[in-house]
Parts: C-alpha cells; sequence; structure tokens
C-alpha cells in the first residue's frame, strides 16, 4: 500500500528520523516518524478519486490535519535531503547515457544537444501519453 519496499521504507526512514520537525516541546507527542511517513507515502501512492484527503483520513483512522501536518513534516524533511542524495551528472555520465540512448531507443542523436532534453534521468510515467499512446 506504500507503494515501496519494506527495505526502501526503512532507509528512507532512517534518513529523516533526526530531523527536528518530528520533534516538540508539548505535553502533546506527535505521531512515531515511521507513522508520518507511511501516511505520506501512502497518500503519494494514490491517484485519482483515492488521492483525495477525505479517502487517506478514512484508511489511516486519523484527522485531515494530521495528514497534512504528517505530509508537510515528510515534505520538509525529505526537501532537506536534496543535496545530499541528489547531484548532476558529470559530462562522462551523460555521454554514457546518451550513447545507451542511441543503442537502445533508436533516436540515434536528434535529442543530444538538447531536443528532448534527454539528462540522464529515468522518468517511469504511469501509464502511456494520451496522444496516440496506443500506438507503437
Amino acid at each position: 500500500m506504500l507503494c515501496v519496499s519494506p527495505k526502501v521504507f526503512d532507509v528512507i526512514l532512517s534518513f529523516i528520523h533526526d530531523n527536528p520537525v518530528f520533534h516538540n516541546n508539548s505535553n502533546n507527542p506527535q505521531a512515531p516518524v515511521q507513522t508520518q511517513l507511511a501516511i505520506l507515502l501512502y497518500h503519494l501512492g494514490c491517484y485519482g478519486n483515492g488521492a483525495s484527503l477525505e479517502d487517506v483520513v478514512w484508511t489511516a483512522g486519523i484527522s485531515e490535519g494530521s495528514v497534512e501536518n504528517y505530509t508537510n513534516h515528510c515534505i520538509d524533511t525529505i526537501e532537506d535531503l536534496h543535496n545530499i542524495c541528489v547531484w548532476p551528472l558529470t559530462w562522462e555520465e551523460k555521454e554514457v547515457e546518451k550513447k545507451w540512448m542511441d543503442d537502445h531507443l533508436g533516436f540515434q542523436g536528434s535529442w543530444r544537444d538538447g531536443w528532448i532534453m534527454y539528462d540522464g534521468t529515468i522518468v517511469v510515467l504511469n501509464s502511456q501519453p494520451g496522444l496516440h499512446g496506443d500506438h507503437q
């Protein structure tokens, strides 16, 4: 239901669990970090009608405010990891990716210098694009 394996969940949790956003000086403690992360991942993994706030509330058995707070806490924390987890490819890494594109996808360089903007990032689509999506 969370759209990640237990191992990936544990890795994400290990990166974010010490962030100060999950700690407060209140007599009412926050929900455990793993609960907040699970709610976020469930929410992000939904689409269509199932992505509504109300659906997450009913599934998780918590309030709308809690879903919003958990989502905000986790997203803020994950954004803090950007410079640790994301970095631009080197020129050599880009060339390896471009060669793979040439060899496997049939573009043969028409996109190499900016057209189609392939930079080595893999983008997984939920479904085929709408316009002529069912044609090869």
